[in-house]
């Protein structure tokens, strides 16, 4: 490797100390992939040292807090803050999707921009569930106080069931930014249409500005998975159910909704672990890219139809109980 000095011009010489091919999480590939200019570096994946006297060359190296087996993806220990990843194995490395997110030394998951990852669920999955949130810093007050009323409440109303709570764990550990808005009826007074009928909840791809630690746009653009909550459309389809009449759309759960008496704030979130399914659906979001919207009739539809109405079934479980 050469390169040249700015102020001198002179031809200089960089040897690198060592060269290997790793697999994602970090076990040696071997073989001509691989060099070493001498015994003496013992530094492997994510530049932490390698030791090598107990599992050999490059399978387990110690990152500080912990050590890590580079074979199995997993830790030799359990994680000191597991209370914060409650749906994961205490021995997870980065959160099972290194290619995404970043453990620097075995204590705390990081984004790739370098935001803390935090998953705070209480007793998920039971009637007595609770969620809390943690904002990035130089989030404004008015972006929290639309989190609290559109994606914070739906969160805090999935978890409470079995379902719903690992709907809401796929969200969070999903590598796509999603952003959840449940559409008012002072927002929009009419109910959503398209061509197969009502739409309940809808899922879409948009770029938005990036907002500094600040609170001020930095001037770059990002990527970002819109859920929209119908709030007139899931009333309307709900009045057809109880009406007898026939949903136009053959993925709606209106039906359930009303047999099950849920509350509007219910309604939301079965609509949304609807939705949920598609943001999180690598193969979904291609479709959506490609088109605009997944259609009705679209067969991917079929899964995520079931989550929200086993959803709806179990929110009606729990009215039930109470």
């Amino acid at each position: 490797m050469r390169f040249f000095s700015n102020t001198t011009l002179e031809n200089q010489v960089c040897r690198p100390k060592s060269g290997i091919n790793l697999y994602p999480f970090g076990a040696p590939m071997g073989g001509s992939r691989s060099f070493q200019s001498s015994t003496g570096y013992r530094y492997g994946f994510n530049g932490k040292l390698k030791v090598d006297e107990i599992s050999g060359d490059g399978n387990s190296v110690d990152f500080g807090d912990r050590e890590y087996d580079t074979r199995l993806g997993r830790w030799w220990s359990v994680d000191p803050l597991a209370h914060k990843y409650p749906n994961l194995s205490p021995y997870n490395f980065a959160l099972n999707n290194p290619i995404y997110f970043v453990d620097k030394d075995g204590n705390i998951v990081v984004d790739m921009y370098g935001n803390p990852v935090t998953v705070i669920v209480k007793n998920g999955g039971t009637a007595q569930a609770s969620a809390s949130f943690e904002f990035s810093k130089g989030t404004s007050e008015k972006a929290i106080a639309e989190f609290y009323a559109n994606g914070g409440k739906v969160i805090q109303t999935l978890i409470t069931t079995p379902t719903g709570n690992d709907i809401v764990q796929d969200v969070k550990n999903s590598p796509n930014k999603i952003h959840t808005n449940v559409v008012t009826k002072e927002e929009k007074p009419d109910a959503t249409r398209g061509k197969e009928g009502l739409i309940l909840g809808q899922t879409s791809i948009k770029e938005v500005n990036v907002i500094g630690e600040n609170g001020l746009p930095t001037g770059e653009k990002q990527e970002i998975v819109k859920v929209n909550i119908y709030e007139v459309s899931i009333k309307e389809a709900g009045e057809n159910a109880r009406n007898s009449q026939m949903i136009q759309d053959p993925n709606s759960p209106a039906q359930e909704f009303e047999a099950n008496n849920l509350t509007d704030e219910q309604k939301n979130a079965a609509t949304a672990a609807h939705e949920f399914k598609h943001a999180t659906s690598s193969k979904d979001l291609e479709i959506i890219k490609k088109n605009g919207s997944l259609p009705a009739k679209d067969p991917q539809h079929k899964e995520s139809y079931n989550k929200g109405t086993k959803v709806a079934n179990e929110l009606g479980n729990l009215n039930k109980k109470q």
